[in-house]
């Protein structure tokens, strides 16, 4: 229980979508006699996102200044002197955002920047000395409350297995050998694959499945998630959207990356490795078995 009844929490995402779907997806297990304690301090650049999951949760907008998100957070890429700029510029934004409210700040951690960004506005962070980042937020909403058991995969009854295998970093791209490696692994449990494409990805050479391009939009993508039954993902923002959509999730890394993975991901061992082929038909099996036995599929 909420030990103060007054009390308000106010999530901070300034960060990527990804960052963003892992709140949402952890603050929609708030029962709702206590959502009103919560709300979204939202990044201009996330908004269009935010929008096309409809979610009901109060925010606060921020201008982070840039539709590429706030350059704080991306010092190795944006440089120092943009970061700097910019954390001077949102720490003038927030304070001016929060001026008539008065609610406890939560980041996924608490540096150095988030302090001065935070303009003097009381501020925690989420457990970081966790295993997984949905582990650390369970553990901090469950500190104030019983929240909610995570929502269990919806039941599809199709045999159409999303394949998304591009990110914004290259060396986590699923290549063209890989996919069609998942391929087989599909069929050969009588799924069907698809690659799905954004417009302006290209892949690193051609693919037995069936490459479908989509528009580079979030209701297009989500519309992509919703025709499936489950995904294979590389380490990117459509897994976790496709978990807060509640499909059966595989992930694929280069390297293990568990901290970030999607829950049913990290609790199942939901994931694989470019360079590791036996563990990867041996998990993706399993992934697909448990899938085709939830999917009503004859």
């Amino acid at each position: 229980m909420i030990k103060e009844s007054n009390k308000e929490y106010c999530f901070v995402s300034l960060k990527g979508f990804g960052d963003l779907t892992i709140a949402l997806s952890m603050l929609r297990r708030v029962p709702d006699p206590f959502q009103s304690h919560f709300s979204i301090l939202l990044g201009s650049h996330l908004k269009g996102l935010f929008d096309a999951l409809n979610v009901k949760l109060s925010i606060i907008s921020v201008d982070t200044g840039d539709k590429s998100g706030a350059a704080i957070f991306a010092l190795r890429t944006r440089g120092i002197l943009a970061g700097l700029r910019n954390a001077v510029s949102l720490r003038s934004s927030m304070g001016a955002a929060l001026q008539n409210v008065s609610p406890t700040l939560v980041f996924d951690r608490l540096s150095w920047r988030e302090r001065f960004i935070s303009a003097g506005v009381d501020a925690v962070s989420i457990s970081p000395n966790q295993n997984n980042v949905y582990i650390a937020y369970e553990i901090f909403l469950n500190s104030l409350f019983p929240i909610l058991p995570e929502p269990p995969p919806q039941i599809v009854a199709s045999k159409l297995i999303g394949i998304f295998p591009i990110t914004s970093l290259y060396k986590k791209n699923l290549t063209a050998s890989v996919i069609d490696r998942i391929t087989c692994l599909c069929l050969s449990n009588g799924f069907e694959p698809v690659v799905f494409l954004l417009d302006g990805e290209r892949l690193d050479g051609p693919v037995r499945a069936p490459v479908i391009n989509i528009e580079r939009n979030f209701l297009a993508l989500v519309g992509a998630i919703d025709s499936i039954a489950g995904a294979i993902c590389a380490d990117s923002l459509p897994a976790h959207l496709s978990a807060y959509l509640r499909k059966h999730v595989f992930v694929m890394s280069p390297t293990p990356n568990t901290y970030w993975f999607p829950r049913s991901v990290y609790a199942n061992g939901y994931w694989g490795l470019f360079n590791g082929i036996d563990k990867l038909d041996q998990s993706l099996d399993r992934f697909l078995l448990t899938l085709k036995m939830e999917s009503c599929l004859e």
